[in-house]
C-alpha cells in the first residue's frame, strides 16, 4: 500500500481519454527459463535460443541481444539460420514455418503446413529447406528473398515412391524422423530416416533410391560393444554385433564422416549404430550389403535404457585424422545421472574398422535441453578447432572451447569448467534484491561532465572484458547515432544486491552499458553490517547522489557527479560523527555512512533539490538527513510504530497548524513550508514538518477504508509526481490492494476524513506508478497479481487501456516480482523475472529511445559481403592455385562455397515433380510419335492442399501438351503407313490364332487405360470443386478478420 501526490486540475479541464497503451519491449537481457532449442550462425557468430512460449532470443557480442516474439505462445519444434543471410527459420508446434528478418526483427513470411512436421533441415549456404512429415513425405521449401515469400516447390519424395523403389511395404504409415544432405554430392543426394528403422539414401538428380539400410531382412553378426559408465576409464575394442531381426525405431541421426560415407543412428531402445554407406547405384544393390557395414554401440548393458535423443559428430584434428568424437545425449541406463557422453572413436586408415573407443561423461548443470557443435579453423595455427555449446534448464548456456574439450577427452584435467553465459545485468550471482530506473535532469554542465566520465569508464570496462573473454558470440552491429549535443547519459538503472554491492548501467539507448560498481566496504574502515543486503534505493538527479539502504539499518550516500576523486567519508552514528580519508581513488565514491537504527531500512526519499533525505525504518522510526552537511536533522518515532511503507516530500503554500504550537494566528504557517507524508503498514498517514519533524495536527488513520485487504501485499514506486510545490488544490492518492482512494491534501491535514473519490478494484493490485503523459498531465499505471496492466486517468481513475505481462513479454506474474519494478517519469518500466531483465515503454506517444534507428542490428551486412567476397576469391584462385587459402573463415568457406555452387542448380532440380517425364533430357531434333498404347498411368501420389506451381512447371506442362498433340488438327486424318512399317509393327512369328489373341489383349488393355483415364479425370474434377469451395470459405473468413489477426 502506498500514496501518491498530485495537483488537482482546474474545473474546466476535462480528463483526456486519448492515451494509447502501446507496450514496446525496448531491451531484453538474459536467457529465458523456458528455453528449449538453440541454433548458431558460424559466419555472423550469432546464437538463437527458442522457448516453449513462442519467444526467440538472439545473442551476439558487445551486449547486443534481441527478443523476437511470435504471434502465438507456442513451443518451437525446429530452429535454424539461413547462414550469413540475415534470416532465421522456426517451426512451431502448430506446424507454422516462419521466416524471421533479423535486421528488422519481424516475421516476413509464414507457411502453414497441412500435416505434422517431423523433420526439418536448412541446406547450408542456400535458401532451400527439406521438410519431412508424419506421412513419410519429404518436401522442399524455398525462401524467395526478393518477393519475401516462403514457397513450396513441386518436388516431393512420397512414401509410396520409396516403397515401390525399395519393395518395402507400409512406409506410408511411417514418419520421417530425420533428413540429412550428403556432403560432397553437389546437393543431389539426401539421406532420410523413417521412425520404423528404415534409412534411405535418395538421388534427386536421378530421382531414385541409391541404397536402403536398416531393413529387418539385414542380419548382423557378432556381439554388442558395451561402453558402460564403469568402463569409461578404459578403452573398448569394438565388435560387429548381431541384429535382433526386428524393427528398431529411430530417434536421432547425424553424419559421422566428412564425405558422407558413414552415418550414426540413435534408436529408441538406446542403441547407436554406425552405418557405412556404399556407392551402390540402386536399391537392389543395397539389399545385397553385408553385415560388415554396421557397428552397434551400447552405452549401457542394461535392458532398460533411455532413448538416444541427441547425436552430433566432430571430425578429428589434422594431428589425429583417425580420431573422431561422437556427442550423445541419452542411451544410458534408466535411473542413472543425467550426463552428456563424448565417445572418442579411434578408426583405422580409411575407416575400415573401429579400433578403440574412449568414453567421457560431462556432468550437466541443470536439466539438458539442447546442444550444438561449433567448428572453426584457427588460421594462425592452421588446425581445426571444435567447441560445444550446451543449453540446460532453466536458461543456462555452457560453452566448452577446444582446450576444454581436449582436456576432457584426454582426461588430463577432469576438473575443467565451461564458460558460463552471464548477462551484463546479473540477477542471481549475486542475487538482485532491488532496482530503480531513473531519469537524469541535472544541469547541462554537470550532465555533460558525468556523461564524459561515464563514457570513459564504459570504454575501460568493455576493453578489459574483450581481452579476457573466450565467449564465441561476437555478432551484431551496435547502433551508431549521429553525433549531437544531446548524446549525454539520460537514464540510469541502479541495482542493489544481497552482498551489499550496487551496480549502475546506462539505459539511454536500447543496449545496456555497464558504468560503475559501488562496493559496500570502505577502505581502511571497519563498519558493522556494511555488507548486509541492500533493501532500498533512491537517486536524485539534481545532485547526482545515490542513497543505499540495507537490512542492517545503514544508509550509504554515493557521489556520482562532478566531484569525482574526493575521498573523505563521514561516519555518522547516534553517538557522534567522524571524518575519514581512506583514499578511494577515481570514480564514484562513498562520502557518508549513517548508522542510526538497527532495524532494516524500508524506504528512502530525496527532497526536491536533493538537499534532504527522508529515511523510513522497519521499526516505524523516521530520520531526516541533511545531505549537504552530512548530519541528522531529526530521528523520531511515529505514533503507532508501524513499519514505514512509503514517503513523499513536497512544499506546501498555505496556512496549517502544527502540534505543540499555540492555535493563534501567530501559530499559522503562511509562508512556504516543506512537508513529509508518511504511509505506514497499518494504513495510517502522518504529515511531518521536514525541518523539525513535528507531526501536523489531523493525522488520519484510514484503517476503516482499507481493513478489507492486507496492506502488506502491496508494493510501491515512490516517485513524487507532477509538482513538488503543493497547494490547496493538491490531492493525495492512496493505493491499496483492492481499493484506490483520492483525498484532498488540505482536508487531510485539517483532519477531514472524507475522500474525494474512491474506486473498488475487481482484481488484486500489487504495484502502481504515475507517469507523465505530457508536460501538464499524468496517468496511473496499475499492475495486478494476474499480470494485467492498466492505464488509468487522474484523478477520476478511469481505465484508458489494458494489456498484460503475458502479451508483452510472455511472462507469468510471480510472487515478489513487483519489488523489482521501477519506472521513469516517461513510463519506461524496468522489470526482472528470474534471469531476465527488460525495459518496456508503456505509452504509444513516447519514443525517447529513438526506435528503430538506435536499435543494434542483428545482421552484419558488411561481414556478409566480406564472406561472399571470400567465396568468390576462393572460387577464382582455386583454379590457379590448388593450395590457396582464403583470408577469412577459411574453415567454413569451403563447405559454404560448395553449397553456393549448387544453389543455382536447385532451382532447376526442384522445379519439377518427382518421377516427372519432362525432367528427362530430350533431343529436340527427333520427331516424337505418341499413341494411347505408349501412355503409362501412375498411381496417385500425395498432393499438398495448396500446391504452388512455378513458371517452369507451367512451361513443362505446356510443352508436354504441345508434344502430345504435335502435328494434329481438329480435322486430322490417319496417316497412311507403308507396308514395311506395318510389317515391322505387327510382324508375328507364330500362327494366326496367336496373332488374334495378341490383338485382343492389346484391345482389352487399351480399354482399361481409357477407363482409368476417365476415373482419374473424375477424381481431379471432384478435387477441384472441393478446393474451390474451400477457397471461397477461406475468403469469407478472411474478410471478417482484423489486420492485427493476420
Amino acid at each position: 500500500m502506498f500514496s501518491k501526490i498530485f495537483n488537482k486540475k482546474k474545473a474546466d479541464q476535462d480528463t483526456d481519454t486519448s492515451v494509447a497503451l502501446d507496450p514496446q519491449v525496448i531491451l531484453h537481457y538474459g536467457v529465458p527459463s523456458t528455453s528449449s532449442r538453440i541454433a548458431y550462425d558460424p559466419f555472423q557468430h550469432l546464437l538463437a535460443v527458442c522457448t516453449l512460449d513462442g519467444r526467440i532470443k538472439v545473442i551476439g557480442g558487445d551486449n547486443i541481444e534481441g527478443l523476437l516474439i511470435a504471434p502465438k505462445p507456442l513451443p518451437f519444434k525446429h530452429l535454424e539460420f539461413l547462414e550469413n543471410q540475415g534470416f532465421l527459420i522456426s517451426v512451431s508446434n502448430e506446424n507454422d514455418v516462419q521466416v524471421w528478418d533479423l535486421e528488422h526483427r519481424y516475421i516476413v513470411s509464414t507457411l502453414q503446413w497441412h500435416c505434422n512436421i517431423t523433420a526439418f533441415l536448412v541446406i547450408q549456404g542456400t535458401s532451400y529447406m527439406y521438410l519431412g512429415d508424419e506421412y513419410g513425405c519429404v518436401s522442399v521449401l524455398m525462401y524467395d528473398v526478393e518477393d519475401k515469400k516462403l514457397l513450396q516447390n513441386v518436388y516431393q519424395i512420397s512414401a509410396q515412391s520409396v516403397s515401390e523403389a525399395t519393395g518395402i511395404s507400409m512406409l506410408e504409415h511411417c514418419s520421417v524422423v530425420g533428413v540429412l544432405s550428403q556432403p560432397f554430392s553437389q546437393g543431389n543426394r539426401i539421406l532420410f530416416a523413417y521412425d520404423k528403422g528404415i534409412i534411405v539414401l535418395w538421388d534427386m538428380a536421378e530421382d531414385q533410391v541409391v541404397l536402403v539400410k536398416g531393413d529387418k531382412d539385414l542380419h548382423l553378426k557378432g556381439k554388442p560393444v558395451s561402453i558402460s559408465e564403469n568402463d569409461a576409464e578404459g578403452e573398448q575394442t569394438p565388435e560387429i554385433l548381431e541384429d535382433e531381426g526386428s524393427d528398431k525405431e529411430i530417434s536421432a541421426l547425424c553424419w559421422a564422416s566428412l564425405d558422407g560415407s558413414l552415418v550414426a543412428v540413435g534408436y529408441v531402445d538406446g542403441d547407436i549404430m554406425l552405418w557405412k554407406l556404399s556407392n551402390a547405384a540402386s536399391s537392389k544393390d543395397a539389399k545385397a550389403e553385408t553385415s560388415d557395414d554396421v557397428v552397434k554401440l551400447q552405452l549401457s548393458s542394461s535392458s532398460k535404457r533411455f532413448p538416444v535423443i541427441i547425436l552430433h559428430w566432430s571430425a578429428g584434428s589434422s594431428k589425429s585424422k583417425h580420431r573422431d568424437q561422437l556427442f550423445v545425449y541419452g542411451g544410458d541406463q534408466m535411473g542413472s545421472a543425467e550426463v552428456l557422453t563424448i565417445l572418442d572413436l579411434d578408426w583405422s586408415s580409411n575407416k575400415e574398422s573401429l579400433n578403440n573407443i574412449t568414453r567421457v561423461d560431462v556432468t550437466l548443470h541443470g536439466s539438458f535441453a539442447d546442444m550444438i557443435v561449433l567448428h572453426n579453423l584457427d588460421s594462425v595455427r592452421s588446425v581445426d578447432r571444435t567447441s560445444m555449446m550446451i543449453l540446460t534448464s532453466p536458461g543456462q548456456l555452457h560453452f566448452f572451447d577446444d582446450s576444454c574439450l581436449s582436456a576432457l577427452i584426454s582426461k588430463k584435467d577432469c576438473s575443467v569448467s565451461p564458460i558460463q553465459y552471464s548477462s551484463i545485468l546479473p540477477t542471481s550471482d549475486p542475487t538482485l534484491t532491488v532496482g530503480i530506473h531513473c531519469s537524469l535532469h541535472a544541469d547541462p554542465k554537470s550532465s555533460a561532465t558525468f556523461s564524459e566520465r561515464a563514457k570513459n569508464m564504459r570504454m575501460t570496462v568493455s576493453s578489459a572484458a574483450n581481452k579476457e573473454s573466450k565467449w564465441p558470440l561476437t555478432g551484431g552491429v551496435p547502433s551508431y547515432l549521429p553525433s549531437s549535443g544531446d548524446n549525454n547519459v539520460m537514464r540510469l538503472y541502479i541495482a542493489g544486491y544481497r552482498d551489499g554491492s550496487v551496480r549502475i548501467w546506462d539505459t539511454t539507448y536500447p543496449v545496456l552499458s555497464y558504468l560503475f560498481v559501488l562496493k559496500p566496504e570502505v577502505k581502511g574502515i571497519t563498519i558493522s553490517g556494511i555488507t548486509a543486503s541492500v533493501s532500498t534505493l533512491d537517486f536524485t538527479s539534481s545532485t547526482l547522489i545515490a542513497a543505499v539502504g540495507s537490512e542492517s539499518g545503514l544508509v550509504r550516500l554515493y557521489m556520482l557527479g562532478e566531484s569525482f576523486g574526493k575521498s573523505t567519508v563521514h561516519i555518522v552514528t547516534e553517538a557522534g560523527s567522524g571524518v575519514h580519508d581512506p583514499g578511494q581513488g577515481e570514480g564514484p565514491y562513498c562520502f557518508a555512512v549513517f548508522s542510526l537504527c538497527a532495524a532494516p531500512v524500508c524506504t528512502l526519499r530525496f527532497s526536491v533539490l536533493g538537499e534532504k533525505l527522508a529515511v523510513g525504518f522497519e521499526s516505524g522510526q523516521i530520520a531526516m538527513l541533511d545531505v549537504s552537511s552530512t548530519s541528522v536533522s531529526f530521528l523520531i518515532d511515529t505514533l503507532l510504530k508501524s513499519p514505514i511503507v512509503s514517503l513523499a516530500m513536497g512544499t506546501f503554500r498555505g496556512p496549517c497548524s502544527l502540534d505543540g504550537v499555540d492555535q493563534s494566528t501567530e501559530g499559522m504557517v503562511k509562508h512556504a513550508e516543506d512537508f513529509t507524508f508518511v504511509l505506514q503498514r497499518d494504513s495510517s498517514i502522518a504529515t511531518l514538518s521536514s525541518s523539525t519533524g513535528n507531526i501536523i495536527k489531523g493525522t488520519k488513520n484510514v484503517i476503516e477504508v482499507t481493513e478489507r485487504k492486507d496492506p502488506e501485499a502491496l508494493s510501491h514506486d515512490d516517485t513524487l509526481k507532477l509538482s513538488h510545490h503543493l497547494s490547496e488544490n493538491s490531492l493525495l492518492l492512496l493505493c491499496c490492494p483492492n481499493v484506490f482512494v483520492v483525498y484532498s491534501l488540505k482536508s487531510l491535514i485539517q483532519g477531514n476524513s472524507s475522500s474525494v473519490h474512491e474506486v473498488n478494484l475487481i482484481e488484486t493490485c500489487c504495484w502502481t506508478a504515475t507517469v507523465q503523459k505530457d508536460e501538464t498531465e499524468s496517468v496511473l499505471i496499475v499492475l495486478y497479481v494476474t499480470g494485467l496492466v492498466e492505464i488509468r486517468s487522474l484523478p477520476l481513475l478511469e481505465i484508458l487501456g489494458q494489456s498484460s505481462l503475458m502479451s508483452i513479454l510472455r511472462w507469468n506474474f510471480k510472487p515478489n516480482m513487483e519489488k523489482m519494478l521501477s519506472t521513469t517519469q516517461k513510463g519506461h518500466i524496468a522489470l526482472v523475472n528470474g534471469a531476465e531483465f527488460a525495459i518496456v515503454s508503456i505509452l504509444a506517444c513516447d519514443n525517447d529511445f529513438r526506435i528503430p534507428e538506435s536499435l543494434p542490428c542483428l545482421h552484419d551486412t558488411v561481414l556478409a559481403a566480406a564472406v561472399d567476397a571470400d567465396i568468390k576469391s576462393l572460387s577464382s584462385n582455386q583454379k590457379k592455385d590448388k593450395h590457396f587459402v582464403p583470408r577469412i573463415f577459411s574453415g567454413l568457406i569451403k563447405g559454404l562455397q560448395a553449397n553456393k555452387d549448387v544453389s543455382s542448380s536447385f532451382g532447376r532440380l526442384f522445379s519439377r515433380s518427382s518421377k516427372d517425364p519432362a525432367a528427362a533430357p530430350m533431343d529436340a531434333g527427333e520427331p516424337i510419335e505418341l499413341s494411347i498404347d505408349d501412355i503409362e498411368i501412375d498411381e496417385p501420389g500425395i498432393v499438398s492442399p495448396l500446391p504452388l506451381k512455378s513458371e517452369n512447371e507451367k512451361k513443362d506442362k505446356k510443352s508436354e501438351r504441345e508434344a502430345l498433340f504435335e502435328g494434329t488438327t481438329s480435322e486430322m486424318k490417319p496417316r497412311q503407313r507403308t507396308i514395311d512399317e506395318i510389317k515391322a509393327k505387327y510382324r508375328n512369328t507364330g500362327d494366326v490364332s496367336a496373332a488374334a489373341v495378341q490383338a485382343r489383349d492389346k484391345l482389352a488393355e487399351r480399354g482399361e487405360k481409357l477407363e482409368r483415364i476417365s476415373q482419374r479425370s473424375e477424381e481431379l474434377r471432384d478435387g477441384a470443386e472441393s478446393f474451390a469451395s474451400m477457397a471461397q470459405e477461406l475468403a469469407k473468413r478472411m474478410e471478417n478478420r482484423k489486420w492485427w489477426q493476420l
